[in-house]
């Protein structure tokens, strides 16, 4: 059996992301003035910690609800990749349309779909949202759904650039799977496991990459580099989230020596 970490695992343990850091400030302070009323009220009543707890949950309930989002969104653009008619919610309509405008304009020849694929050489594995023949050329597809408009004036919007070095990874994997995903860990360290290498089917040749943008306003299809510089960038992320999620865990021994102070 091979247990396999996610390709965004490695992502998230191997590459610093300090916008982050001002999207998770900005979110908890916009938490905070609309719920200004109810702090006030809940500090005179002696409810810190209920208070506490609810503004440093804001901005995973912010991804909670980016990410069902995405999934919806997703779920939807995969029956039209077959051919089907999917059930939309009203919440995603915009993005659905959007989606078939895509597929209008550019009439995408879908070979695999949420297909999951491993690099046994160095050890890792990921769900690719599609394989593609676009333009004339076969290529990995990631959709990213976002609500910000086009004009940036609600915001940075999608694609960023550490999708070349997901997508990168994908189009270097050496197999598709054909046996349903089997994945194990939970949050940021989620891996997959793959029982028989036999049952991998060979990774097409792949020629290109894109990143489609899916918005309430448009849909934007970004060419995404996957060239060698971007492959060494990623196994150099690789190694950085190996030393995170394993080595560092390794390199402190026991105390030799310690002063008797207070307890």
């Amino acid at each position: 059996m091979y247990r396999l970490y996610g390709v965004t695992t490695l992502l998230n343990a191997g590459l610093p992301k300090p916008a982050l850091t001002g999207w998770a400030a900005k979110v908890t302070a916009e938490y905070a003035v609309e719920n200004a009323e109810w702090i006030a009220d809940s500090v005179r009543a002696g409810k810190s910690a209920e208070i506490l707890d609810q503004i440093k949950k804001a901005r995973f309930r912010k991804t909670k609800e980016a990410q069902a989002r995405g999934t919806d969104v997703h779920a939807a653009a995969e029956a039209l990749n077959l051919g089907q008619t999917p059930e939309v919610a009203d919440h995603i309509k915009p993005y659905v349309e959007h989606y078939r405008t895509f597929l209008a304009d550019h009439a995408p020849v879908f070979e695999a779909a949420e297909a999951p694929v491993y690099s046994l050489t160095w050890n890792y594995a990921g769900t690719l949202d599609a394989i593609a023949v676009i333009d004339g050329r076969r290529c990995v597809l990631d959709v990213k759904t976002t609500d910000k408009r086009p004009d940036g004036s609600d915001g940075a919007r999608p694609p960023y650039p550490e999708v070349a070095l997901q997508l990168c990874a994908y189009a270097r994997a050496e197999g598709v799977g054909i046996d349903p995903i089997r994945e194990m860990g939970s949050g940021r360290r989620r891996y997959y496991v793959l029982d028989d290498p036999e049952k991998l089917e060979p990774m097409p040749v792949i020629d290109g990459a894109f990143a489609l943008v899916v918005s309430p306003y448009d849909y934007e299809l970004v060419p995404v580099s996957i060239d060698e510089s971007v492959w060494r960038a990623f196994l150099h992320v690789r190694e950085v989230a190996a030393w995170t999620i394993e080595t560092s865990r390794t390199v402190l021994g026991p105390a030799v020596g310690r002063s008797k102070g207070a307890p």
